[in-house]
């Protein structure tokens, strides 16, 4: 099989210019790139990285795009080579995840990181395939750290890294005693929505706190503030403040229909404490009423909205839930994890070309990450893609890595019967004979 000269593409090369320097070299000793073959260097199965879980190219139509700009391939080489990736990928996305000036910024006294998971699911599978868990820098709104694991890692303080001076937000899946205790001992100050069903209450000198029955007491303003504990095992006690805000009749009012909704979907029945705690947004902190005021943090936990919108984007613009794997198949964890890269590549180029500031919540903003987002993804796959001129003359290569391997079910066709005869028609020595005849 002949091969081609390798002819290099300067817009692609422009783009490795923007990556880490050491993001090339991490790809020998993590075992993705073992010897030059058909992929001479690092930066074609990078390439071919990005094209499979960035635009979500299949094998066949990797074999082909490589066939047709450097060498002729088959799909199971290029299967053998993405298997060996997933390492390379972890420390990829390490450096990319890494801080940036920008990524630094802060509130007046925190770096505010907003928690939060969302579920994957493979083609054909009946319950949840991975869970993928995202801290956002709400300064910046910008990932700041991510973390993929099974369906069986919960979401948790455990999955991220912290530091002094960090406020850490998340919804009542992160409010428990175990979890919150991982934020306190790395210095980190906690604002999380209140689980009432999974903790127990104490007021500030350690006696039992029946927090439905204060609430009832509570005629008087929207707003109750107390100091209290969190307990959980002996030993394990967290002190804070709860913040309890009273919410409209017609807030209450729905709130309670989901539940009711929720209840019929799940066949179980509902506690009327938790039909009284859906009228009231009840949160706890470790961040004294000086420094963090009980409106402020409400309204601060009311921004935690920008994680939801920013998992929304990746799934709806970059098709993260969009798994082209299968889960218990080997690829399913290098496509996440490229898929991933690619976000990670987006949100970087965005903040390159039109600034972070202008897509800050430090200030008002101007520019929204939606739109952005999606001019930025499809210039980045233009310059994966290539120039189309390449394809121009190479259709049997192009046929070449698509066609369909043997295989005992075969492509469906018309019966012999209905299938068109063909024609006879004599060559050109045969002509003059038949004519004759």
């Amino acid at each position: 099989m002949s091969t081609l000269p390798y002819q290099p593409d300067t817009a692609f090369d422009q783009l490795l210019q923007e990556l880490p320097a050491s993001l090339l070299a991490l790809a020998r000793p993590t075992g993705a790139f073992c010897r030059a073959r058909k992929l001479t260097e690092p930066s074609q199965l990078l390439r071919l990285l990005l094209l499979f879980g960035g635009l979500n190219y299949p094998l066949k139509a990797l074999a082909a795009h490589f066939s047709v700009h450097c060498q002729p391939i088959t799909d199971q080489a290029i299967y053998r080579r993405l298997l060996k990736c997933q390492s390379w990928l972890d420390e990829a996305l390490g450096l990319l995840l890494e801080p940036q000036p920008q990524l630094l910024a802060r509130a007046r006294h925190w770096r505010i990181l907003l928690l939060d998971g969302t579920r994957v699911q493979a083609p054909g599978a009946k319950t949840t395939s991975f869970i993928l868990h995202l801290c956002l820098n709400l300064v910046t709104g910008a990932l700041a750290q991510l973390k993929l694991t099974d369906r069986y890692g919960a979401e948790s303080c455990d999955h991220f890294q912290f530091q002094a001076g960090d406020l850490v937000v998340g919804d009542r899946a992160y409010c428990r005693v175990t979890t919150l205790l991982t934020a306190l001992k790395q210095g980190a100050a906690l604002l999380v929505r209140l689980n009432t069903g999974a903790l127990r209450l104490r007021d500030a000198l350690g006696q039992p706190l029946d927090l439905c029955q204060t609430l009832k007491r509570r005629e008087v303003g929207p707003l109750l503030s107390l100091p209290v504990q969190l307990a959980s095992k002996p030993g394990q006690v967290i002190e804070g403040y709860l913040h309890a805000y009273r919410l409209s009749e017609t807030a209450h009012a729905q709130a309670q229909r989901r539940l009711r909704q929720d209840a019929r979907h799940k066949h179980k029945q509902t506690r009327p404490q938790t039909f009284f705690f859906a009228g009231w947004l009840i949160i706890f902190t470790t961040a004294s009423p000086r420094r963090l005021p009980a409106e402020v943090a409400l309204e601060l936990y009311r921004t935690r909205w920008q994680i939801e919108v920013a998992i929304k984007r990746c799934k709806s613009e970059l098709q993260l839930g969009q798994l082209r794997a299968r889960a218990e198949g080997e690829l399913a964890g290098v496509w996440l994890r490229a898929k991933l890269l690619y976000i990670l590549l987006v949100q970087r180029r965005a903040e390159q070309q039109y600034g972070a500031a202008c897509l800050s919540l430090a200030a008002e903003r101007c520019l929204s990450w939606w739109s952005i987002w999606r001019l930025v993804s499809e210039e980045l796959a233009t310059l994966l893609r290539g120039p189309l001129e390449r394809a121009r003359g190479k259709a049997d290569l192009i046929r070449q890595a698509l066609t369909e391997r043997k295989r005992k079910r075969r492509l469906q066709s018309l019966p012999p019967l209905l299938k068109p005869q063909r024609q006879y028609r004599p060559s050109v020595a045969q002509r003059p004979a038949a004519e004759a005849a």
